[in-house]
């Protein structure tokens, strides 16, 4: 991968007629050139129909010679923009998205009918037709990640279909579209959808060699109930898609609570006894599921869901034991590591071509629990990408800031999740379309080492600042680690394992030590693994249920040498497979920790009344008939919902915040809640140098967007405790835009107390030090 200072200068412009005007848009970006530029379909070859245009209100294919002609103004496009000061240029492909009309051979089926007019593009071995390469239903019906009745496609006599990326056929496609793309200069793709919820025979097939790959025969028989790998298949149980697809409640279900003008839009009729459900999309469909659980619960007695269900919980869709729970955990890495492999695939396919050839996938959403929650179940899982993408988008709703009084919105949890991981996170939000929230968002980003995705060429004096801050000051950027000794553990594995209270509690948890001013990392499960860099001193496990028995022994060791904590509600009930493990075992391992290791509930520990912001923001999201595009602000609803209902906020000191003091030994709070309110903090290390990056979020959302300002905190106290035996010796304050200023500061035993002057939006206070 070629080198880039981290963070970097990321510009989003999906406008359709850049061939069209390649000089005037050049000089257009030669303002300000981004680190990287991410256009949209500027390829030789379209991702969702072939070498096809569109054209008015159809799609119509080109001839080779007007694509050779396409493929030379492509490459001159790339060339300019590549001298412009562009250093990684990327376009836009999707590995879940073809479209078209099989049966009026429409879209991808036009260009398949004339394939092997196209072989000098790549176009060599013709595969099997498309409809071949689509992602399958259990009972073999083609699965749709979207609805099939695309509002993208429809006017154009087309729907939208999902591809396997496990589908070799669909492969041979997609190598010789990224072939193109590498071809004409570019440097990369973004990928887009990243969905899987596939039981294709390409998945099947695939899962039993992985199976296999991972498991003996007797550990199958145990784990799963396999007593032979050709009984091993995907799991359908635990899979709410499958379950409001094929039962026959959800079809009642929908009758009485949708309106059949939108059962027509979503499935194509308005009788849902007869409707193919499965047409109207994922995120549809899983959002109607959590409407369908309520109206269970609502419509019929207990006695009766238990005969509807066959005595199951119908939260779990199907679950009825350990070995459920285990393969349908199974079922969700499989389709996230395919998902890793296609990545992989690509990246391969162009790095023979441009030995620099980058990737950078979108995760999609994650401003709430929910959003993570359905992706998760789509084969979404950063940790299973990272070794694979030079970023990882979040394309979220909304942007950072403020709301009402004490309630903040950010992406703080995103990018230190991707920092953790070894990942680079990177947020995309449609609301950075005024120059306040744009300066909000690049100086977020830049404090969490990660970068801002911003959507558009506008303001670029502010781009152009940040990218000279960036360049200039690399070495302030590169090859830090979190030094703070608070970490917040988050395993992913636990909503593998259908375990959403920790989830849950990661969202209200990082909001209560992000407004109580205490600053935190995230900790991993690539923490834990062996070889693995030391823990910070202090670990809050939230909702922990589920636990390997390699981290419960990591655990006692760390405890055991010093470490302290703190276990938030259940713990360590079971093992990684779902047995339950015995409360005599977990005491076994802490029983010599004593204060060290400390079990609380989070009732005790962290206020909770009103709404949280988690539950505020999934309440503000776009409705269901938009869910797959996040799009709109909801900034006036938030604050509807503060004004009437309150959502929480934790600006008052908490018992978490007395026990972490207690634990460590030092008061963890930064600086005090309530006098600078909407500041946020993050620290990091590198020799004996500390870097200490503060962000102010005071930007008013609600206000339309020509009004934004970002609000100036004329002080900000600070006491930070340098661990470590590191003793301050100097301290400076970088800022983009502006000289380096020294900093006056007091020891007061080991805290370290300054002053930050006239803070508008972002400062790097950096610390040199010695040992003490």
């Amino acid at each position: 991968m070629m080198h880039q200072p981290k963070p970097i200068t990321y510009v989003i412009d999906y406008a359709g007629d850049h061939l069209d005007r390649v000089e005037s848009y050049v000089s257009t970006i030669s303002e300000a050139p981004p680190y990287l530029l991410h256009l949209g379909h500027d390829t030789p070859i379209n991702n969702s129909w072939g070498p096809m245009v569109r054209r008015g209100d159809r799609t119509v294919l080109l001839t080779p010679s007007q694509l050779r002609e396409r493929i030379e103004r492509i490459t001159e496009f790339t060339e300019m923009l590549h001298s412009a000061g562009v250093e990684i240029l990327i376009p836009y492909i999707c590995n879940q998205t073809i479209a078209g009309d099989p049966s009026r051979r429409r879209g991808i089926w036009m260009f398949y009918d004339h394939w092997e007019d196209y072989s000098e593009f790549g176009f060599a071995r013709k595969p099997a037709d498309p409809t071949e390469w689509l992602a399958r239903e259990q009972y073999g019906s083609p699965h749709y990640n979207y609805e099939k009745r695309h509002s993208a496609f429809l006017p154009l006599g087309e729907q939208r279909y999902a591809p396997c990326p496990n589908n070799p056929h669909y492969q041979v496609y997609q190598r010789a579209v990224v072939e193109n793309i590498a071809k004409v200069g570019y440097d990369g793709v973004f990928v887009d959808n990243n969905i899987i919820n596939c039981y294709c025979r390409y998945c099947q097939q695939g899962f039993r060699e992985y199976l296999l790959s991972r498991y003996s025969e007797e550990e199958l028989k145990n784990y799963f109930g396999f007593s032979d790998p050709s009984e091993i298949h995907l799991s359908t149980k635990g899979n709410a898609l499958h379950w409001v697809k094929t039962h026959p409640t959800f079809r009642r279900f929908l009758s009485e609570a949708v309106r059949p003008v939108d059962l027509r839009r979503w499935v194509g009729s308005t009788d849902p006894s007869k409707a193919p459900i499965e047409e109207a999309g994922n995120g549809w469909l899983w959002n109607m599921s959590r409407r369908y659980l309520r109206w269970l619960n609502a419509k019929f007695p207990p006695e009766e869901i238990h005969e509807i269900t066959s005595g199951l919980d119908p939260s779990l869709w199907g679950i009825a034991d350990e070995k459920d729970r285990a393969l349908w955990a199974e079922t969700k890495l499989f389709w996230a590591a395919s998902v890793g492999r296609n990545l992989e695939y690509i990246k391969e396919v162009g790095q023979a071509i441009n030995g620099k050839f980058i990737i950078v996938p979108n995760w999609g959403e994650m401003q709430d629990s929910l959003s993570t929650h359905f992706r998760e179940e789509i084969g979404h899982d950063a940790a299973a990408w990272s070794p694979y993408s030079d970023w990882i988008m979040f394309e979220e709703s909304n942007s950072p800031g403020r709301i009402a009084p004490g309630v903040y919105l950010d992406f703080i949890l995103q990018l230190k999740y991707s920092l953790s991981i070894g990942a680079r996170g990177a947020i995309l939000h449609q609301e950075g379309r005024d120059p306040a929230t744009a300066e909000l968002s690049y100086a977020e980003c830049l404090s969490c080492l990660g970068s801002y995705i911003q959507p558009g060429t506008a303001f670029p004096k502010l781009r152009a600042t940040y990218r000279k801050f960036h360049e200039k000051n690399a070495w302030l950027l590169e090859g830090w680690h979190p030094s703070e000794e608070i970490g917040l553990v988050f395993f992913f594995s636990q909503l593998h394992l259908e375990n959403l209270k920790h989830l849950r509690l990661i969202y209200r948890i990082t909001r209560y030590l992000l407004d109580q001013h205490i600053p935190f990392q995230i900790v991993t499960e690539k923490n834990f693994e062996g070889g693995a860099t030391s823990l910070p001193r202090l670990l809050i496990l939230p909702a922990l249920s589920f636990l390997k028995e390699d981290y419960l022994q990591r655990i006692r060791k760390f405890v055991e040498d010093g470490g302290v904590c703190i276990a938030i509600d259940e713990f360590a009930q079971f093992d990684e497979k779902a047995h339950p493990r015995s409360e005599d075992k977990i005491a076994s391992i802490i029983e010599h920790a004593g204060s060290r290791f400390l079990r609380k509930s989070s009732r005790e520990l962290i206020p909770q009344h009103e709404i949280s912001l988690d539950e505020a923001r999934r309440l503000a999201r776009p409705s269901w008939r938009a869910v797959n595009v996040p799009s709109g602000n909801n900034f006036l609803f938030m604050e509807r919902i503060e004004a009437e209902l309150g959502i929480e906020k934790y600006l008052k000191r908490g018992a978490l915040t007395d026990l972490i003091a207690t634990s460590l030994g030092y008061d963890p709070v930064v600086s005090p809640p309530f006098e600078s309110q909407g500041i946020r903090f993050h620290t990091y290390e590198k020799g004996n140098k500390v870097a200490v990056h503060v962000v102010n979020y005071n930007v008013d959302l609600t206000l339309s967007a020509d009004e934004r300002r970002g609000e100036m905190m004329d002080s900000v106290q600070l006491s930070l405790n340098l661990h470590n035996h590191l003793k301050p010796t100097s301290a400076t304050a970088f800022e983009p835009g502006s000289d380096p200023v020294p900093i006056d500061f007091r020891l007061r035993r080991k805290e370290m107390k300054m002053k930050l002057d006239g803070l508008r939006f972002y400062r790097l206070i950096l610390i040199d030090t010695t040992q003490s």
